[in-house]
């Protein structure tokens, strides 16, 4: 029928605006005059024509309810806008849309002077209207990729989409010479059929804009500033031959429109009984993450695919990360995610606002690639680079964290979801490590932290669960050299194992025996942590240094360790401490980067006690977990006697052999060690150390092997915390006492095993008596070690170094005694703390 459009038996007529010229007014449809205004009755598909005559098998569409109503037609460059109102999707049936934009001709580029004629053709009735056209350069990338079922949001960048227009500062959401400003506005098409406006955040002065949906996005508009529904038409957002989301545009194996496929790819088969399982070791300077497909096995490092990053719908001519900010700040365009990820945060503009329920986007985000020098030297000092909130207190802390973990888990929610070998399973049992150092209000916090990470998979579509409170780092390093081959040999009880992970923030330590008693089984004796780590190298040892230098010798001094100059800078140790943690980290991510970057320390006569200090640091912490693995002790067994359980006590003897495995990215500082003539490499050199100080400060004559390479880094924490049994979660610290208090009847002593409340039963007295007799020797024995080897002194006398320590443990002590909600988990944080102090600048 002339005039009239048909899909499912139904007759959708057009009712022009004016009469049409080639009629001379007569009716193109017998009964409904040209230019009668259509009054409705009852429903849609009921109405009365200018004469009165009911038309009950026909739906009116007024031309007027078809055409953008703004004069100006508003698009991303280089794609073909149309002049349609976005609301006609709700009054139409999708194939019905795609009808009219394949029957719509725009001719805008012939005039030269932005105009377009746009002709729509419907049921034969031609239709014609003028506009300015207004191409936005703008770059636009969109995450996820593609559309699935049940996945709840959907993230799209806006951005200055050439590095002409960066450099120019242009501002593509700002005002234009007409006076307009426009910003993006993306519809997604629920089930409901209603067309959903996402939400818009324009941000960075006007440079950038953010859009989120909370389902699968379909139009794409622009409005101006002010108005509540999008006037200048749209671009359909399709999916491509891969499933993937495209931008329409004429070309080869790609519609203009697909409205009438809005059906989602079916899923995989669901195995509904089957859980997934993920463990999180959210790290002070690294974050990573494992999975296994069954409870308590060894489970393998998630690995992000080329799949996870964002796609850029506009590639390749306008690109959104041309504005450098969008490239480091939103979910990944130019690289895929690395695991272990660095945890990092890029903060935009304080005035930006997040999106509601979200901490990440807009305002904050994971940066995408790996940070440029320039990046790490610019950016700490503008407040827009963000590390270390693992361990920030307060509001401002959380906020941070948890902004970096629900960003972290979308992108791991999105591999799952994706990945064949997981993508048939829904539930996931979610696990966190935790430090023992921390203190109770970071553990809370951690929970909170954690339920953001759950909350972030809820919304791609997976159901959480969690058997697990948190594990403890130590334990979990633990489980995982159980499981090793190596750890399984020599299994005596006077045999010990030792696990060493240093990593970004702290030191955790755990040491097991075997075959004690009747059961011959495993035996945890200590589990341990200190609050000592890798970035101690940059905040406390170097910065201090580098921040006392004068301009032109700072600059010569960082050229030589970095190949390249800091310049200027607040002296501020939070500012030096991030810049340099910073460079370091590149460095050393770089092929053969530790070795050059160890070279460029000991030939630089600034920084070259820097290594000194560091060795130092690392001997202590080692040499502590040494000597608590040669202690004995003792263990009770529950067994079944006469028909009833009881408890028999086992001696466990001092250590004969101790093997140490070293975990975490921090190990690899060892590898920082100055060289020696004397020794082949810089690995001996360490052994040679550690055998002085361990001379002075073991009982017993112990044989010591170390398994450098054993473990593999970072990873190690989150793999053996998917071997850890549920009900065995190991936060308390399971350790020695630490100090020396002779006065009390019940006296305490480095053997006897820590008691949190045995501080609160101390009096004054007590308490300002309390000795590290055992400490103090680790402390002393490695400075003379490394002093020995290198051919170094201190530069102050080591017995004031240790009295200051062991002050700070009394204050600490003070704090656990009178139950501050900040005091740490054991006193010996105030020593860990003011050793980190005092020892930047010792060795010279």
């Amino acid at each position: 029928m002339f005039g009239c459009i048909r899909f499912d038996n139904v007759d959708y007529c057009l009712v022009p605006s004016e009469k049409v010229p080639a009629f001379n007014g007569q009716d193109y449809r017998p009964g409904l005059p040209i230019g009668s205004r259509v009054r409705e009755v009852g429903s849609t598909r009921c109405f009365v024509d200018e004469l009165g005559v009911d038309v009950t098998d026909a739906v009116p569409i007024e031309e007027a309810d078809i055409w953008a109503p703004s004069q100006f037609l508003v698009t991303v460059e280089g794609f073909e806008p149309y002049p349609l109102r976005p609301s006609l999707l709700a009054r139409l049936p999708g194939p019905a849309v795609d009808e009219l934009i394949r029957n719509i001709k725009i001719n805008w580029k012939s005039a030269g002077d932005g105009s377009a004629t746009v002709q729509l053709l419907w049921g034969g009735l031609l239709r014609e209207r003028r506009y300015q056209v207004i191409e936005l350069s703008v770059g636009v990338g969109i995450w996820p990729r593609k559309p699935l079922r049940n996945w709840k949001q959907y993230f799209l960048i806006f951005g200055s989409g050439t590095k002409s227009l960066v450099d120019q500062d242009t501002k593509p959401f700002g005002e234009m010479s007409s006076g307009e400003a426009f910003e993006p506005v993306v519809f997604s098409l629920p089930d409901s059929g209603d067309l959903a406006p996402g939400e818009t955040s324009v941000i960075y002065a006007r440079k950038a804009a953010m859009v989120r949906t909370r389902h699968v996005p379909r139009l794409l508009c622009f409005r101006s500033t002010g108005e509540t529904e999008p006037s200048h038409g749209f671009v359909p957002i399709l999916r491509n031959s891969a499933g993937e989301f495209a931008l329409s545009k004429p070309s080869p194996g790609l519609s203009r429109s697909a409205f009438g496929q809005l059906a989602l790819p079916e899923d995989p088969n669901e195995e509904k009984d089957q859980r997934l399982f993920i463990a999180v070791d959210f790290g002070t300077t690294n974050t990573a993450v494992a999975i296994a497909r069954n409870e308590r096995t060894k489970g393998d490092l998630l690995q992000f695919t080329d799949q996870s990053i964002g796609l850029n719908l506009t590639a390749p001519k306008l690109d959104p990360t041309s504005l450098s900010f969008l490239r480091y700040g939103f979910f990944p365009m130019n690289k895929k995610p690395s695991n272990p990820l660095s945890t990092l945060l890029v903060q935009f503009e304080s005035s930006a606002v997040p999106f509601e329920g979200l901490r990440s986007l807009p305002l904050r985000c994971i940066p995408g690639d790996t940070l440029s020098a320039q990046f790490a030297r610019s950016w700490p000092s503008q407040q827009f680079l963000k590390q270390e909130f693992k361990w920030e207190p307060g509001q401002t802390g959380e906020s941070l964290r948890v902004a970096f973990i629900e960003t972290l888990g979308r992108m791991v929610g999105w591999e799952l979801r994706n990945n064949p070998l997981y993508s048939n399973r829904r539930k996931v049992d979610v696990t966190f490590t935790c430090p023992l150092s921390f203190s109770t209000a970071q553990r809370i916090s951690l929970d909170h932290t954690k339920k953001a990470f759950e909350e972030a998979l809820s919304a791609c579509g997976l159901e959480t669960t969690s058997q697990h409170l948190p594990v403890s780092e130590s334990l979990a390093n633990l489980y995982l050299v159980r499981s090793h081959p190596k750890g399984l040999d020599k299994a005596l009880p006077e045999n010990r194992k030792v696990v060493i992970d240093i990593g970004g923030g702290s030191v955790d330590i755990s040491v097991f025996s075997e075959k004690v008693g009747g059961a011959g089984q495993k035996v945890v004796m200590f589990l341990d942590s200190l609050y000592i780590g890798g970035k101690d190298l940059a905040e406390k040892l170097l910065a201090g240094r580098l921040g006392a230098l004068s301009t032109q010798t700072l600059r010569e001094t960082t050229q030589a360790l970095f190949e390249q100059p800091i310049e200027g800078g607040p002296k501020d140790s939070a500012w030096w401490g991030q810049t340099v943690q910073q460079l370091l980290v590149l460095r050393m991510n770089e092929p053969g980067g530790l070795e050059r970057l160890a070279h460029s320390l000991e030939t630089n006569d600034v920084a070259k006690g820097t290594l000194a200090d560091l060795l130092v640091l690392l001997t202590i912490v080692t040499v502590y977990a040494i000597r608590m693995a040669a202690l004995g002790g003792t263990f009770e067994e529950a067994v079944e006697k006469d028909g009833r359980e009881v408890t028999v006590r086992h001696d466990i003897p001092e250590a004969k052999e101790i093997r140490v495995w070293f975990a975490g990215l921090g190990s690899n500082l060892f590898g920082l060690c100055p060289t020696v003539a004397r020794f082949n490499t810089r690995r001996k050199t360490v052994e040679h150390v550690l055998r002085i100080a361990l001379d002075k400060v073991l009982s017993t004559d112990a044989k010591v092997f170390y398994e450098w390479d054993a473990i593999e880094g970072k990873l190690s924490v989150c793999k053996g915390a998917l071997l850890v049994p549920a009900r065995e979660t190991g936060l308390e610290l399971s350790t020695i006492f630490w100090a020396d208090v002779a006065r009390t009847q019940d006296a305490i002593s480095w053997s006897d095993r820590y008691r949190k409340t045995a501080f609160r039963s101390l009096d004054d007295n007590d308490r300002r008596s309390l000795k590290m007799d055992e400490f103090r020797k680790c402390v002393e024995a490695s400075v003379e070690a490394v002093a020995t080897t290198l051919g170094l002194s201190p530069t102050k006398e080591v017995t004031s170094l240790l009295d200051s320590l062991e002050r700070a443990y009394v204050d600490k002590a003070d704090m656990i005694a009178r139950g501050e909600p900040d005091a740490p988990s054991h006193p010996l944080r105030g020593a860990t703390d003011a050793l980190k102090e005092e020892l930047g600048g010792l060795m010279q």
